[in-house]
């Protein structure tokens, strides 16, 4: 294990993860740059990813997509601090919402 916090070198499966990752795959994601601690990434702009209320002709990106590349470029940014990023666990917190 390395000491100090990891580079992108470190963690050569990145790109992989993205592949492999469903709701990533679909965005075509391309992780840009990585070190520690930042992260950039890029998508392509496609029709598909429009929230159709622009009324100039122009739509802007859903908002999901654009939360989506916040969580992610978080997450990557974060995953790069730790000494071994591949195997960083990260937490997931589940809502669950009823009805009376």
């Amino acid at each position: 294990m390395p000491d100090g916090p990891a580079e992108a070198s470190d963690w050569p499966d990145w790109e992989s993860f993205v592949r492999r990752h469903g709701s990533l795959s679909w965005l075509d994601l391309e992780v840009e740059h990585l070190e520690n601690g930042r992260a950039i990434l890029a998508i392509d702009q496609d029709e598909d990813f429009e929230n159709p209320v622009g009324t100039d002709g122009h739509d802007p990106v859903h908002g999901g997509i654009v939360a989506t590349l916040i969580d992610t470029a978080s997450t990557f940014a974060l995953r790069s601090t730790f000494d071994d990023p591949g195997e960083a666990a990260v937490g997931r917190t589940t809502y669950r919402l009823f009805r009376d």
